[in-house]
């Protein structure tokens, strides 16, 4: 669990890095953040959210709410990746201080994620790669990998990081889940299968 978790960081220092040199490079292209911000406010793409309590409404702050409400309670209190993280510390008190420490860095991450998809939109708003029949990509998910290419190829290095730390975004998620799966397996099924099974004598010898 210990390499899992320093993976983890690891793999989340590039992401940050991605999406620092994203936004900061379209910035550059555009003319600044706020040029950013007024092209998504002309094309749209900004959307203030009513405080209203219609059901039938796409986008509330209450439904907004309620949703980051039940998928946070679900992960943090029941998912088994999370749940596992937290596991790890010495105590009660520190797992509660991780978790708070946590809720910053995913709301900065969300945030800046936003701000890179805004980027994205006002530097192809002219030309949308999708529509074009020279096109090298086919996917919507092809445009991040693409922006880098074409704006970032000329900086050496920075290219192949700002790809790793996409890749990181899945493989952390499946190495948590991975690990998480095979706790799963070893208490739940093995151990009562087998009582007298050492447990961590059988993870040494798979590993080696």
């Amino acid at each position: 669990m210990k390499a899992v978790l320093w993976a983890d960081v690891f793999q989340a220092a590039l992401m940050f890095v991605c999406l620092f040199a994203v936004i900061v490079q379209g910035c550059l292209l555009l003319g600044g953040i706020r040029a950013v911000f007024d092209i998504a406010d002309e094309g749209g793409r900004l959307f203030i959210p009513k405080f209203s309590f219609d059901l039938g409404a796409h986008y509330t702050f209450i439904n907004i709410f309620a949703q980051g409400m039940i998928i946070t309670m679900s992960s943090y209190g029941g998912g088994q990746c999370q749940v596992q993280r937290l596991m790890t510390v010495r105590n009660l008190k520190r797992s509660r201080i991780a978790t708070f420490i946590s809720i910053p860095m995913i709301v900065s991450f969300q945030l800046l994620c936003c701000v890179c998809g805004l980027v994205l939109y006002a530097y192809f708003r002219y030309c949308d790669p999708m529509s074009s029949n020279n096109t090298p990509i086919h996917s919507a998910d092809q445009l991040m990998p693409y922006f880098i290419s074409v704006t970032l190829g000329h900086l050496p290095g920075i290219p192949g990081l700002c790809i790793c730390g996409i890749f990181s975004a899945s493989l952390s998620t499946v190495s948590s889940a991975i690990n998480s799966l095979a706790s799963v397996a070893t208490e739940d099924f093995i151990r009562p299968m087998f009582p007298k099974l050492n447990v961590t004598a059988l993870h040494t010898k798979i590993m080696n």
